[in-house]
């Protein structure tokens, strides 16, 4: 069976011959391909046009209503000739007229009808996730879920630390394509550091549709050579406040460039995603938490058989999954005491990852910032901690945290990474 799968893969590829995509959007329906078709092929035999466009050329609305447009103007340009002169070809070119207003409807109405449908198909691609209850599962069946709502192909990935970093993807009908093409993502993560064109939807919080890839130098390579796509559209996955991951998906089988259509509706996905995430992260800690509180209940030296079981309070922390950012907290869960006068929020994530001994240009990158910018926080923490240099500010602020209490900052629940 995965040799088939692998065959099946490697002859798609070798079918492939790179030639761009023609048709942007979603396709015509049949019934508005062959009635475009029609009413084109009879404006061209009486504009003595040399040549009408053959079906794979005429397959997306923007295409079909140039070309019906087209038609209107010449049409157009005829009439008061043929008024005066051929009283026959002018009936002739009204009708041809009224057919074409009325094909160019048919073209729009559907294309409307497809807007108005988004949001349900959105809603009920969600709906099929609602019941997972972990984020493993989550992240393993979100991809299969995107491509009920158009798409052919779906990779999501977790940011780590401003590394970006490929989780599960899927492919309509070809699982070992979906693996190879995740482990080039997985395999060879890259840092958003300005490099790479996904920098700016977590800067921006916004998605993107991205068109003409072959000579481009800020894409993941890997991924675009593995895939063969000639487009795509990545939206984010945000929870706690920030960019946590990306949805990149494509139409490859359907042989379509994505429009503004297609980023859209994959971002209100995203949207519906990042809550069932932050959800499924909370219950994944609850039982995490119940299975210790059993365990402490049924005493020391109890081993398996209850949930939690290997787990203990000097375990380090679980890694906060799915790109989670840190708590920022001072011992037993409490803010970082007294530290005068006030940091702002994004000095405290400063403060905290210099404890941890990071340098600028790692703070930079992790918190998705210029480093410029990191530098003028930590000149800010100086003056305000009062300190001479960045390992005495940390000393304070340990002091403080040791010594317990509330701090005046306003950000008892922040988080490492928030904007």
């Amino acid at each position: 069976m995965g040799q088939q799968v692998c065959s099946r893969a490697m002859s798609l590829r070798e079918a492939d011959n790179g030639a761009p995509w023609l048709a942007t959007g979603h396709r015509l329906s049949p019934a508005r391909l062959e009635e475009t078709l029609d009413v084109a092929g009879r404006a061209g035999a009486l504009l003595g046009w040399t040549e009408t466009p053959a079906p794979y050329q005429l397959s997306d609305r923007a295409t079909a209503q140039e070309l019906l447009a087209r038609a209107w103007r010449e049409i157009t340009d005829q009439l008061a000739v043929a008024a005066g002169t051929d009283p026959d070809r002018l009936g002739e070119l009204i009708a041809l007229l009224t057919d074409l207003k009325a094909a160019d409807e048919r073209v729009r109405d559907e294309f409307l009808a497809r807007q108005s449908s988004a949001a349900r198909v959105v809603r009920e691609a969600l709906d099929v996730l609602r019941d997972v209850d972990t984020v493993a599962q989550l992240t393993e069946r979100a991809p299969l879920a995107v491509s009920t709502i158009g798409f052919d192909r779906a990779v999501l990935s977790r940011i780590e630390q401003s590394v970006w970093i490929a989780e599960t993807a899927y492919v309509a009908k070809d699982p070992g394509w979906a693996d190879e093409i995740r482990r080039a993502g997985s395999d060879q993560p890259r840092t958003l550091d300005g490099s790479l064109l996904e920098t700016q939807i977590v800067r921006r919080n916004r998605p993107l549709v991205v068109n003409g890839l072959a000579d481009r130098t800020d894409l993941h390579r890997a991924l675009i050579d593995t895939s063969m796509t000639r487009s795509y559209a990545a939206a984010p996955i945000v929870g706690w406040g920030r960019v946590i991951g990306f949805l990149h998906a494509d139409c490859y089988h359907q042989r379509r460039n994505l429009d503004a259509m297609d980023r859209d509706l994959l971002w209100m996905f995203c949207a519906g995603l990042g809550t069932l995430i932050t959800r499924a992260a909370a219950l994944d800690e609850l039982n995490r938490l119940r299975g210790e509180l059993r365990r402490l209940a049924d005493g020391p030296g109890t081993e398996g058989g209850t949930p939690g079981a290997g787990l203990s309070w000097s375990r380090p922390a679980p890694e906060i999954p799915f790109g989670q950012p840190e708590p920022f907290t001072g011992r037993g869960g409490r803010p970082p005491a007294e530290l005068k006068p006030e940091l702002t929020r994004r000095e405290l994530d400063v403060l905290r990852l210099m404890s941890g001994g990071r340098t600028n240009g790692q703070i930079a990158r992790q918190l998705v910032i210029a480093e410029g910018t990191v530098k003028s926080h930590v000149k800010h923490i100086l003056r305000k901690l009062d300190a001479a240099n960045r390992a005495e500010a940390v000393s304070r602020w340990l002091r403080t945290e040791r010594a317990g209490g509330s701090a005046r900052t306003g950000y008892s629940r922040s988080r490492v990474g928030a904007t």
